[in-house]
């Protein structure tokens, strides 16, 4: 019983220790991709989480590590939460309806989860006028899928590792 909650937190501190690298991400802008086309880390971070079946976060630790980013990076407050909470449950019921057991699934129902979530920013944010950059969208939605993809190999290694 001790081991099993050693490893509960070693597998928390992993995933905040994710979180905080997202956020320092999140603020460094490479000289090669222009400003309307960085990948949205945030989505990438929580939908690799969700679709990891994390069993140590649920749907209010979820919101709130939104709530958290959403102070941090000092936009609309509330939005990353929303966004969150949405993908984990549209995550929630695609996997009560369909059978996900392969990669290729996986992979397919996080660019899903991550095109659901761009899109959930995009609509809460067009009202409030943050800044968007249509004329880039395809870009940031292939960099947002890349990231997923090297969150969701980080994940999955270091489960394995634990």
């Amino acid at each position: 019983m001790i081991q099993q909650k050693s490893l509960n937190n070693q597998h928390k501190l992993y995933v905040l220790g994710l979180f905080l690298i997202t956020i320092l991400l999140t603020q460094i802008s490479p000289p090669f991709i222009a400003i309307g086309s960085l990948p949205d880390y945030f989505i990438a971070w929580a939908v690799a989480l969700i679709s990891v079946n994390n069993k140590y976060f649920g749907v209010m630790k979820i919101f709130f590590l939104g709530l958290v980013a959403d102070i941090l990076i000092g936009q609309l407050i509330g939005q990353y939460g929303f966004t969150f909470l949405l993908i984990y449950v549209l995550h929630f019921f695609i996997r009560k309806m369909l059978t996900i057991q392969s990669n290729g699934q996986k992979t397919i129902l996080g660019v899903i989860l991550i095109l659901a979530g761009l899109l959930i920013v995009y609509l809460t944010s067009a009202t409030y006028q943050v800044d968007n950059y249509e004329t880039s969208a395809l870009l940031k939605i292939i960099f947002t899928i890349i990231a997923f993809l090297i969150y969701r190999l980080i994940f999955e290694m270091k489960l394995k590792a634990i």
